[in-house]
């Protein structure tokens, strides 16, 4: 499954491949904060 995310920090889209891992994290960091 590929989904986008989304910084809302530097406003950058990117589209990566979703692993299968229970995670709370439904946003990946992309300006560190």
């Amino acid at each position: 499954m590929v989904v986008w995310w989304f910084c809302e920090e530097c406003n950058h889209e990117w589209k990566e491949e979703m692993v299968k891992r229970t995670t709370t994290k439904k946003q990946k960091p992309c300006c560190g904060k």
